[in-house]
């Protein structure tokens, strides 16, 4: 199931800890938004700020960004909290063992069953309200791969359709698999350097020693591999060298605007056409993706629809 680009559905519990960590004061806990009469507390609030941002960030950004993340975040507890009222409504359910495991990983990232008390105690959230918030996290996947993950599903046939109607975005252009050696202007000496490296090459060296030891950019480390180059990737002066040149011909020195280049063509590849069974992961993907944000959208749009939210005033 992919919930990551869905940060709504999940409840992060190293919140918890925080401002105990801090050495922050409590404040009491206020109503921030009723959610068809459900209260949404200033301590859930706060637990959500530290998620979306640290708490450093939170206290010392200016009074415009900290609105911002007030709104975000208590944008997302209105939707989590329909979200799990839907579940609720449609009687999903959380087993013991699904519970337990949860429970037992959550306690885990403590040192101890004390200190994960203190955090608890810190945050006043008492036992039973932390097993209900392990619950409620629980059932907002589920609602979510039910609302949404499940109706995301691409079919084969999908697939399909989208190369066969998109079959020019997987024409792969003419590329050639490029070693250059790179030496810029600002050198005085970078011609003759050039013509050293040019030399050594020719008496045999191999390119990747040649460039390592003369290469002044950052393929130098790699032997000056720049491996497939396609056209458009290189300015006009360099590329009419590199896509005339054959396999294994030394080119250069050859002078541009930046400095002096050294090329050399290790393969040539003509323009080709991309196989559906090649094209088809990042396809899925795509589309995926896509139908992710458009079930997602649909399920908020209906959260919504018939919800009483009442926010109080800070």
């Amino acid at each position: 199931m992919r919930v990551s680009s869905l940060s709504i559905w999940c409840f992060t519990w190293a919140a918890l800890s925080l401002r105990l960590l801090s050495g922050a004061a409590l404040e009491p806990r206020s109503v921030v938004v009723l959610v068809n009469g459900v209260a949404v507390t200033s301590g859930e609030l706060d637990a959500e700020i530290d998620r979306l941002a640290p708490s450093s960030v939170a206290a010392h950004g200016k009074s415009a960004d900290k609105a911002a993340l007030r709104k975000k975040a208590i944008d997302e507890l209105v939707v989590r909290e329909l979200a799990y009222q839907k579940a609720k409504q449609q009687k999903l359910s959380v087993s013991v063992v699904e519970m337990n495991a949860t429970v037992a990983k959550i306690k885990g990232r403590y040192k101890s069953a004390g200190s994960f008390s203190q955090a608890l105690a810190a945050e006043q959230i008492s036992e039973k309200d932390f097993m209900l918030r392990v619950e409620k996290d629980l059932l907002l996947h589920k609602i979510y791969k039910r609302e949404i993950d499940d109706k995301a599903i691409i079919s084969r046939s999908e697939v399909d359709e989208y190369y066969r109607t998109h079959k020019a975005r997987f024409l792969e252009p003419e590329s050639v698999w490029l070693l250059q050696i790179f030496l810029k202007n600002a050198q005085q000496d970078a011609k003759t350097k050039a013509d050293e490296a040019l030399a050594k090459l020719r008496s045999g060296t191999p390119f990747f020693d040649v460039a390592y030891s003369y290469s002044e950019d950052d393929y130098r480390v790699v032997g000056g591999d720049y491996g497939w180059v396609h056209q458009g990737q290189l300015s006009p002066e360099l590329e009419r060298f590199v896509f005339s040149a054959t396999p294994k011909m030394l080119v250069g020195p050859v002078h541009t605007t930046l400095g002096w280049h050294i090329l050399q063509v290790v393969e040539h590849r003509p323009a080709w056409q991309l196989p559906l069974e090649e094209a088809r992961p990042k396809i899925s993907d795509t589309l995926h993706h896509q139908r992710l944000t458009q079930m997602r959208e649909e399920f908020l749009r209906r959260l919504r629809e018939n919800a009483h939210i009442e926010y109080v005033a800070p």
